[in-house]
């Protein structure tokens, strides 16, 4: 079950979960963490009833630009492998407002650009944040000309 996350119940587990990697430690920055990122919807989580969260995404839509960007997205260990991480991506497709969906992989995480590949985004620059990262992103609806 993929829901939106709330604020009082998830955070504390949001944040424990994402401290667990280092590519999404940021999680609990002053941007992700306040009540306002909660109640706009842009942190969704996936759970088993009566299970613990088993995986996140953080994402935001842009107001000045025609696009939804992932900021983070965590799956457990014990959930890898398992359709989690392509089901919470497959949720962001069907949640977001706008035709585009951008992120940013870590080139010390290839892994993570397979994944996102296999999803259909295509890398658009491979020196995002000064050189470090591979810049994708996936058109999911009509683009305004």
């Amino acid at each position: 079950m993929i829901r939106s996350a709330s604020r009082f119940q998830d955070h504390d587990t949001l944040v424990r979960l994402a401290r667990s990697s280092e590519f999404t430690r940021d999680f609990s920055s002053i941007m992700f963490s306040h009540e306002g990122a909660y109640a706009k919807g842009w942190i969704r989580c996936y759970h088993r009833p009566g299970q613990e969260i088993a995986g996140f995404t953080c994402v935001r839509h842009k107001v000045t630009q025609p696009k939804t960007v992932l900021y983070f997205i965590v799956v457990t260990p014990e959930g890898r492998s398992q359709g989690i991480g392509t089901g919470l991506m497959l949720d962001l497709e069907r949640q977001t407002k706008h035709p585009i969906i951008h992120l940013n992989v870590s080139h010390r995480n290839p892994r993570a650009r397979t994944f996102y590949e296999r999803l259909g985004y295509s890398v658009v620059r491979d020196d995002a944040i000064s050189g470090t990262a591979w810049e994708l992103q996936k058109v999911v609806g009509k683009v305004a000309t």
